[in-house]
C-alpha cells in the first residue's frame, strides 16, 4: 500500500469504529436554591453548621458556608447529601469544586471529599445507608484566602462509580481549631474541564447584570436579553456607537474571571469560547486579556480583523496558547476579559453575546482550530502533512507531528494517525450540548 493511501484507509475504519464522543462533565451542585427548603445537605456529626449564603465573589449567587469546630468530639466533621436516584459517574475521572478558607491563622484543618454508594437504597435513606467508594483530601484548605479550584482524580482512587448515591464534604483535624470555609460548584468531568466567564443565566434584570459586567466605554450600553439567546434563557445585548469618543467600544468581565484561577497556564486552559450574533454590524471584534494591574497580556482578533457581518449565532473558539510563542508568561496572571468592537466605519452597532467560557482541552489531535474536538478538519491537517520527515519547532508540521510519550519524532506517519484514530470524534467542551455529534 502506498503511503498516501494509509491515512484515508485508516480514517475510513475510524469513522466506522469510533462513532462517539467524550463527556465534558456534570454539574453536581451549585447551591443555587430559590427555595431554601430544597437545600438537601445535612451536617452529620454535630460539630459543624452549614448554611446557604450570598456569594462574595464566586461564579454564581449562593455558596455553602461551612462552619466547623474540630476541637469538639468527634473532631472531624462532615456535611453530606443523598441523591434522589443513583448516578453513573463511570465515564468521569475528575472531581472538582471551588473552595475558599475564611478562618484564623490558628486553624490548619484539611478538607476531604467522599463519594458514596448504598448497599441498601430506599426512599428514606440516611447516612447509615451509605458506603464510601473512596475519598480525597485537600490539605490546609482553611488557609486559602481566595477562591481556589480543587481537582481530585477519581479514576483510580475510587471504586467503580456506576451507582453513586451521595457525596460528603468534611474537615479533618490538624490543629483542632474552629473556622469557616465556603464551597461552590461541585462537578465531575472527564479531562475536558474549564470554567464559565458568563452565561448570563443568573441575572434577573439589567441592573443585576451591571453589578457583574461593565460597559468599559461611555459609548455603549448593555442589557439583559431574553429573545435573542444562544442557549438558556438570557444573553447580553450590546449597543455601541464608534462615531463618538473614544471611537471604539469595550465590555469588561472581571468578577467571574477572578475565579478561574488567575494563572491560566497553570490551570491548563487552552481554549476560550464565546458566542455572538450581529444584527447591526460596525467594526471588527477583538477579545483581550488583562492582569490584576490592568496591563494587556494578550489579544485575539476574530476572523483576521474582518468587518462584522449580519448573521445567525456564531461560535468563536480562541486558541489561548497562540500568544505563548512570543510571550510564554502571557497567561500567567489573568484577572479581566474585555470584548472590544474596534472601528471601521465609525458608526453604530448591535451585537448579542452569550455563553463565554474557557476549556481545558487535552486532545492531542485537535489540530485545526483548537476547539476541543477531533473531527474532519483535524484529519485534513494531518493528511496535508502526511509523510513529512522534517517537522521541527515552532509548528512541527502544523502540529501534525503529535506528542508521543511527551516527545515528537519529527515525522508525520502511522504513529500520529493512530493517535488521531484513538481520539476520533472525542469532544471535551465544557458544555456537552456544544458537542456537534
Amino acid at each position: 500500500m502506498e503511503s498516501k493511501c494509509v491515512v484515508p484507509c485508516i480514517i475510513s475504519i475510524a469513522v466506522l469504529l469510533f462513532i462517539g464522543i467524550g463527556h465534558a462533565g456534570v454539574l453536581v451542585e451549585d447551591f443555587e436554591y430559590l427555595d431554601p427548603n430544597d437545600f438537601t445537605w445535612t451536617e452529620h456529626n454535630g460539630n459543624a453548621a452549614i448554611t446557604l449564603v450570598p456569594s462574595d465573589s464566586n461564579d454564581f449567587r449562593q455558596v455553602m458556608k461551612y462552619e466547623y469546630w474540630c476541637g469538639t468530639d468527634p473532631y472531624f466533621t462532615e456535611a453530606f447529601t443523598i441523591f434522589s436516584e443513583a448516578q453513573d459517574w463511570s465515564m468521569y475521572d475528575t472531581f472538582g469544586m471551588w473552595v475558599k478558607g475564611r478562618t484564623s491563622l490558628q486553624s490548619l484543618e484539611d478538607m476531604y471529599v467522599v463519594i458514596y454508594t448504598s448497599p441498601d437504597p430506599n426512599d428514606s435513606m440516611t447516612h447509615a445507608n451509605l458506603a464510601p467508594l473512596g475519598a480525597a483530601r485537600f490539605y490546609k484548605v482553611t488557609q486559602l484566602p481566595n477562591w481556589t479550584y480543587w481537582r481530585a482524580d477519581i479514576d483510580y482512587q475510587f471504586e467503580p462509580l456506576t451507582h453513586v448515591w451521595g457525596i460528603g464534604i468534611g474537615m479533618m483535624p490538624v490543629s483542632y481549631g474552629h473556622g469557616i470555609v465556603q464551597i461552590d460548584n461541585l462537578t465531575v468531568s472527564s479531562t475536558g474541564l474549564g470554567g464559565v466567564i458568563d452565561d448570563f443565566e443568573t441575572y434577573t434584570d439589567a441592573n443585576d447584570l451591571l453589578l457583574n459586567v461593565t460597559p468599559g466605554t461611555a459609548n455603549c450600553t448593555i442589557a439583559l436579553e431574553d429573545a435573542e439567546v444562544f442557549n438558556g434563557n438570557h444573553a447580553m445585548k450590546v449597543q455601541y456607537n464608534n462615531g463618538v469618543n473614544p471611537w471604539w467600544t469595550k465590555v469588561t468581565f472581571s468578577k467571574n474571571v477572578r475565579h478561574l484561577g488567575y494563572n491560566w497556564n497553570a490551570m491548563g486552559y487552552t481554549t476560550l469560547t464565546m458566542h455572538f450574533k450581529v444584527t447591526d454590524p460596525e467594526g471588527y471584534l477583538r477579545l483581550s486579556l488583562f492582569d490584576k494591574g490592568g496591563s494587556n497580556k494578550a489579544s485575539y482578533t476574530y476572523n483576521g480583523g474582518s468587518r462584522l457581518a449580519v448573521g445567525d449565532w456564531t461560535r468563536w473558539d480562541i486558541d489561548l496558547r497562540s500568544v505563548l510563542v512570543t510571550n510564554p508568561k502571557a497567561l500567567d496572571e489573568i484577572a479581566r476579559v474585555d470584548i472590544q468592537f474596534q472601528p471601521l466605519d465609525y458608526g453604530v452597532g448591535v451585537v448579542y453575546v452569550d455563553d463565554i467560557y474557557v476549556n481545558v482541552c487535552g486532545l492531542r489531535a485537535d489540530l485545526c482550530d483548537q476547539n476541543c474536538l477531533v473531527h474532519l478538519p483535524d484529519f485534513a491537517v494531518l493528511a496535508s502533512q502526511w509523510g513529512r520527515t522534517d517537522c521541527a519547532a515552532p509548528d512541527y508540521c502544523m502540529g501534525a507531528d503529535l506528542l508521543i510519550e511527551n516527545e515528537r519524532d519529527g515525522k508525520v506517519d502511522i504513529a500520529d494517525a493512530a493517535i488521531l484514530i484513538s481520539e476520533w470524534l472525542k469532544c471535551e467542551m465544557l458544555y456537552e450540548d456544544d458537542c456537534p455529534f
